[in-house]
């Protein structure tokens, strides 16, 4: 979807920062919000994954000692 506004003014009161910033304050935007993104994203993946791990490697303790060695190595620096 796409939308296209030609010819529209804008008034001065109405404006968010100075004409032709638009794109920069845009992505000062994007840096600020970043890490709090990401940080949502891997609580979103942590959850089904923690869930459904403890159901699997109850059953299968090959999978539970090599989930436990790839969760417990990724979150130590390399």
């Amino acid at each position: 979807m796409e939308v296209i506004f030609d010819d529209v003014e804008v008034p001065d009161a109405n404006r968010v920062g100075e004409v032709g910033m638009g794109f920069i304050i845009a992505m000062e935007t994007y840096d600020r919000t970043r890490v709090g993104v990401a940080a949502q994203a891997l609580g979103m993946a942590q959850a089904p994954l923690r869930r459904h791990s403890s159901t699997h490697c109850s059953v299968r303790p090959l999978v539970s000692t090599w989930l436990a060695s790839r969760l417990f190595n990724s979150a130590l620096p390399r």
